[in-house]
């Protein structure tokens, strides 16, 4: 926005903020109160940026005037909702003005104050947005000194927010980080994030795992266009500019979308992608965090969030939560501590009031099993005692598969070299959560991408199954499948795909991995291994100048992430690889299909190739009970 017009949206919005009163030395309107007992509510309040943009804040306080410490969420969503609403006015009562303790839990009657802000553009909120980029960890700065200045804070905040929501938490959390390298006093002492996707958002949200040409960027685009330009009214004239503005920070995303479909610099990770990225912060973060996810969510988010739970090495304290369910929808969170708000409560009291309620002494992870029946313990992840065991491919017959190929997984390396080939189907159904499991989606509708029993897509695929499990295992942990191929085209799209079958010869695919071939270079120093140079998770640079075109003919390493996983094998269970050459989930670019179209993939495996699967598998010791 250019300055002058800065000058003059800002100039009128501090008139319309200042004539409707101060509360509490907040500009902003109160919700009238049935009686003393009722908690105040502060609608639009108008929060200032060091560079003049007034942010939009409803503030929740309780009934008894006093200092209280602070629980922050900022929103891209719109705080309000749809509604048009006015910075620094709102009609009571009415949906321009909504509770900040709406769809979240109300801790203002224990003692909290509840705040939610609307991102820079968007919402009510003045400024030009960047779609959940580096603009939210500069305004944390100036939002974090504002809260602690107010008569009703007492300097201690905690973030928290699902989605992204929690992806903002993350990047308030960073701009904290700041303020605390220039001596500021120490505002958030606990941050809790819910299926937070922002960890890596290249990795985690707009690409996958796959990198260029593999993610989901052209179903993100319209729903961030969306995000950045809702709950504003254009006739209104204290928002038309931040209406323009929240249409031009959408039309990033045009720039994504058609650097996705043309590889173009956005298409790979950059210094945009650079500056949207929690992680390579976390190792500062001395803070209490919290994360949680779900086991289908609808990305790789799960993945994700042990990622950013690993990067946090040095946070007084870092708990990750995944079990089955969907996007911020985690389950069986009642067997701890009482359910999600109940621990969200025993968080928050612990590290902001102080409160010995033993959250302090929680595991580090908890791990509930897609098919178990109680939570999984560990202090560490990957989880101490675990043994990354390699399961070799191997041309013979397992009998147990209608696939294109019916191989066999082995944890003896094959004596004898072979190879087997699958073309590009454009069409063949992929499974595992990388591609969105079977569940409530957006609406809650269902999301019919996979099925009970993966053998229909497995028909059009490679499978290796190995022989059926002596006794029961729990696998849990890093996955990789460390393949050599070739391909008779410059470019490719693997999918790995991990499945269990059981005795009755249904196959459940459990998680998925997509690696694009031209993308097959790691980075070393943040790959992990698991002892003896055992790749268990293998780190993509995704950039340009690290990708390396297919050679026709070459066979060449090509490590794929699966997305980790948590699951108990039964006695009799076998382990089983799906290897495709697909675009369904996957969404290449139109680049991508092109020359992928009418490839074919060899799959070679023995001696010189030792292709396998590496999976995790977990002593029952080595959990611990909570």
């Amino acid at each position: 926005m250019p300055a002058r017009l800065l000058a003059r949206t800002s100039t009128r919005a501090a008139v319309t903020a200042g004539a409707v009163g101060l509360v509490l030395g907040v500009p902003g309107l109160p919700l009238p109160t049935a009686s003393s007992a009722t908690p105040r509510l502060l609608c639009n309040v108008a929060v200032p940026m060091d560079d003049g943009t007034l942010l939009s804040a409803n503030v929740k306080l309780p009934a008894k005037p006093g200092r209280y410490p602070v629980v922050l969420s900022v929103t891209p969503y719109g705080k309000n909702g749809s509604a048009p609403a006015i910075v620094g006015g709102g009609t009571p009562g009415s949906p321009s003005c909504t509770d900040p303790s709406s769809g979240e839990a109300d801790l203002t009657q224990d003692g909290y104050v509840r705040i939610v802000v609307d991102e820079r553009g968007t919402g009510n909120s003045q400024g030009t947005g960047d779609l959940s980029g580096p603009s939210i960890a500069r305004d944390a700065q100036d939002l974090l000194d504002w809260i602690q200045a107010q008569p009703w804070s007492n300097g201690k905040v905690g973030n928290i927010g699902c989605s992204a929501l929690g992806m903002s938490a993350e990047s308030t959390l960073q701009g904290e980080q700041v303020r605390l390298a220039q001596g500021k006093r120490k505002a958030i002492y606990a941050t809790w994030a819910d299926s937070p996707p922002g960890g890596d958002q290249y990795r985690d949200v707009s690409y996958g795992p796959g990198g260029a040409g593999s993610g989901a960027i052209s179903l993100a685009a319209p729903a961030l266009i969306y995000e950045g330009t809702s709950g504003n009214d254009p006739t209104n004239p204290d928002q038309r500019q931040a209406v323009l503005d929240q249409a031009g920070g959408g039309l990033q995303y045009v720039d994504f979308a058609r650097d996705f479909q043309t590889d173009g610099p956005l298409a790979y990770y950059g210094q945009f992608w650079k500056d949207r990225a929690f992680d390579p912060y976390a190792p500062l973060v001395r803070t209490p965090v919290m994360l949680t996810a779900a086991a289908s969510d609808l990305v790789s988010i799960q993945r994700g969030a042990l990622a950013t739970f690993m990067a946090l090495k040095n946070a007084a304290k870092r708990v990750v939560i995944e079990s089955p369910g969907y996007h911020c929808g985690p389950t069986h969170l009642d067997r701890l501590y009482g359910g999600r708000d109940a621990l969200v409560k025993k968080w928050f009291d612990h590290y902001l009031k102080g409160v010995r309620n033993g959250v302090d002494r929680m595991p580090d992870v908890n791990l509930f099993p897609t098919n178990g029946s109680s939570w999984w313990h560990a202090d560490q992840f990957p989880v101490r005692g675990t043994r990354y065991t390699s399961y070799y491919l191997g041309s013979a017959p397992s009998g147990t598969s209608q696939s294109l190929h019916d191989g066999s997984l082995s944890t003896t390396p094959p004596r004898t070299a072979g190879r087997e080939s699958t073309p590009y189907v454009p069409a063949n159904a992929a499974c595992g959560s990388a591609f969105n499991a079977n569940g409530p989606g957006i609406g809650g509708q269902e999301l019919p991408v996979c099925s009970s029993d993966n053998r229909i897509a497995e028909a059009t695929s490679l499978t290796y199954t190995s022989p059926p499990l002596a006794s029961e295992q729990r696998l849990a942990g890093l996955i990789t499948a460390d393949l050599w191929a070739t391909f008779n085209r410059s470019d490719g799209s693997l999918a790995a795909t991990l499945a269990v079958v059981h005795p009755d010869g249904t196959s459940q695919a459990l998680e998925t991995g997509v690696l694009r071939a031209s993308n097959r270079a790691i980075d070393p120093r943040r790959t992990v291994y698991g002892g003896n140079g055992l790749v268990v998770r293998p780190f993509h640079p995704d950039t340009a100048e690290a990708a390396q075109p297919v050679r026709s003919g070459y066979v060449e390493r090509y490590l794929v992430e699966i997305n980790p996983a948590a699951v108990v094998l039964g006695k009799g269970d076998r382990l089983r690889l799906v290897l495709s050459v697909t675009d369904a989930g996957t969404l290449p670019s139109a680049i991508q299909i092109s020359k992928m179209a009418g490839e074919t993939m060899w799959v070679a495996h023995g001696p010189a190739y030792p292709s396998r699967l590496v999976v995790p598998l977990v002593p029952a010791a080595s959990f611990r009970s909570r």
